[in-house]
């Protein structure tokens, strides 16, 4: 039963890059059209990738790659895509569907993959809604690992020592 699905999968995937193709074709046609009217061209995207681009990975295409690459290239599919972030339920199906070699159970490897991202703040960052995006998609943000954050300590207020400064042991008046 399985592969009578996989088949009919595979059947309209194909389908649906002919006529993604035949949109492309359409807009370049009307692209083309609007320049010789000295009009701006209103399909800037053509020959971008397209949903269609995530759903043809490849069963392959993940395998002996590590897992930070693979996460980086599905969320910029996703993008080029129009999509941007995803939950960690479709990452981990994208990543099994392109053959990625996990270990252990789905459970066990799912939970691996939440918390790679979460230790890769460099790289990934987690939304308010919970979907993951690409650090550099949001400019805004503050870089969280060098600010100094003031925290209480007994009744006075003491700045956290930033994660690159040596901390001297404090005591400056025994010099």
């Amino acid at each position: 039963m399985a592969s009578g699905l996989e088949s009919a999968i595979d059947e309209l995937l194909e389908q649906l890059r002919k006529e993604e193709q035949s949109v492309i074709d359409t807009k370049k046609m009307i692209n083309k059209l609007s320049a010789r009217l000295h009009r701006p061209e209103p399909y800037a995207d053509v020959g971008e990738a397209t949903i269609a681009s995530i759903s043809a990975i490849r069963s392959d295409q993940f395998y002996g790659q590590p897992l930070a690459t693979v996460v980086r290239e599905i969320l910029m599919m996703r993008k080029s895509a129009g999509l941007g972030a995803a939950e960690i339920d479709e990452i981990f199906t994208l990543l099994k569907r392109g053959g990625f070699a996990f270990e252990g159970d789905d459970v066990d490897a799912r939970r691996g993959v939440a918390i790679s991202l979460a230790k890769n703040s460099v790289v990934f960052h987690r939304v308010p809604s919970g979907a993951w995006g690409l650090r550099e998609w949001y400019p805004g943000l503050k870089d969280e690992q060098k600010q100094k954050r003031p925290r209480k300590k007994g009744d006075e207020t003491v700045t956290a020592v930033a994660a690159d400064e040596p901390d001297d042991g404090g005591d400056t008046a025994a010099a």
